[in-house]
Parts: structure tokens; C-alpha cells; sequence
């Protein structure tokens, strides 16, 4: 989003992001190890990846 202002943004979103700050912190350590792992097990898929190395390569 790109605004020249506040103007432009919904006062439920303005809240919302105003409020981030004071709840971000209680959202990110709700988050569990095993839900971490339970999403990457529904939305990985490691068949389909792909390395990609950017610069200099030296194999050791």
C-alpha cells in the first residue's frame, strides 16, 4: 500500500496497526514448535525445491 497519509486507510486497519505493537510480541510467542512443523508439513513440498546460490560457490 502506498498512502500520502492516513487518510486512505480504513479506521478498523488503522487500529489494527496501531495496536500491532502492543500485541505482536504476545502473537509471536503463542506460536509453538509443533505448529511451526504441522504448517510446513501441509504447505512444503520438498520435491519441488529449489537451491539457488548467489555469488562466489567453492565446494569443500
Amino acid at each position: 500500500m502506498n498512502f500520502k497519509g492516513t487518510a486512505g486507510i480504513p479506521a478498523d486497519d488503522f487500529k489494527q496497526f496501531i495496536d500491532n505493537d502492543r500485541t505482536l510480541s504476545g502473537l509471536v510467542d503463542a506460536v509453538t514448535v509443533e505448529a511451526v512443523a504441522d504448517a510446513a508439513r501441509r504447505t512444503l513440498r520438498p520435491e519441488q525445491a529449489a537451491i539457488v546460490i548467489a555469488g562466489p560457490y567453492e565446494e569443500s
